[in-house]
């Protein structure tokens, strides 16, 4: 598993709405965040949301992408979504943390290693951090994660639940 990982804004934001914020510091050394995820929280704050400081953590860090990729990304994606993209592109030996299908896709047709705040829950349960995935599934959608019956599903079983 890769010690560090590359964040976009939900995974951040689903943990702490979730008071799970800590499994990160559990299953990873280090979270990088690219400016504009920075961004998005502070304006989720701004709109009156709870939101994890990420300043407020060591093992968050801020980092710039250099990588050019994130010009040919697709339109619709979130400004926090393809800088974490071209963030975790530039550094192959990481985990991008990514909910958005559009996004996943376009770090897939890139062959990025990914995986999102189910599969973050998923591996707190395997490493014994979390007793179980689906008392969090409510709390996770009440926050507006979404969340088809068939994804929930497979999780639950992954998870043996």
């Amino acid at each position: 598993m890769p010690a560090t990982v590359v964040s976009n804004t939900s995974p951040l934001f689903y943990l702490h709405c979730l008071r799970r914020f800590e499994l990160l510091l559990q299953l990873f050394s280090r979270i990088l965040v690219p400016p504009a995820v920075v961004q998005e929280l502070e304006e989720g704050k701004q709109r009156g949301l709870s939101v994890p400081d990420v300043t407020a953590y060591s093992w968050v860090q801020r980092r710039v992408p250099a990588d050019p990729i994130y010009l040919s990304l697709p339109p619709q994606l979130g400004k926090g979504e393809v800088e974490a993209i071209a963030l975790a592109h530039e550094m192959p030996e990481t985990l991008l943390l990514l909910d958005d299908l559009s996004a996943r896709h376009a770090a897939q047709d890139l062959g990025l290693a990914m995986t999102g705040t189910l599969g973050v829950l998923l591996r707190a349960k395997e490493k014994g951090l979390i007793l179980a995935l689906k008392p969090l599934i409510t709390p996770l959608c009440r926050a507006g994660f979404r969340l088809g019956p068939r994804v929930e599903r497979m999780f639950l079983d992954l998870a043996g639940e």
